[in-house]
């Protein structure tokens, strides 16, 4: 598992500027949240990739998490979506949750949601629920 979290992978690279939180072993992130999740799953052992390149139907996608399922090997996907309360951005979410759906990437299955607003921040206890509940179980 540890060789798969390594191996060399296309990573997305728009908007380096952006990449500025550090998570607990030295990888850039774009956000304290991300960089929580992060965290969680390196304590718990869950092998995963940084915004790794994914093409749907001809289009270009990162997800924030790329996961190696540490119990059965299956390949599961996190997005965190941190601005919720901006319009824009729930259209741009909700477009790419569709997109996600119809080439098989889905909740209840290999799909990961995390959300949050300014009122509604993520808690490291959402974070590790999901990751008991969803990432160490079979």
């Amino acid at each position: 598992m540890r060789r798969w979290a390594k191996k060399s992978y296309t990573q997305y690279a728009g908007h380096p500027e952006g990449l500025i939180h550090e998570t607990s072993t030295g990888l850039l992130v774009r956000s304290k949240s991300e960089s929580m999740i992060a965290d969680t799953l390196t304590l718990y052992g869950v092998p995963f990739r940084y915004e790794q390149v994914l093409i749907i139907n001809g289009k270009s996608y990162a997800p924030d998490f790329t996961l190696l399922h540490p119990l059965n090997r299956e390949i599961f996907y996190w997005e965190h979506f941190g601005k919720m309360d901006q319009p824009d951005y729930l259209l741009s979410a909700g477009a790419k949750i569709m997109d996600y759906r119809q080439a098989g990437i889905r909740t209840g299955t290999n799909f990961i949601m995390t959300f949050e607003d300014l009122q509604n921040p993520l808690t490291m206890r959402e974070i590790q629920d999901v990751v008991t509940s969803r990432l160490l179980t079979r």
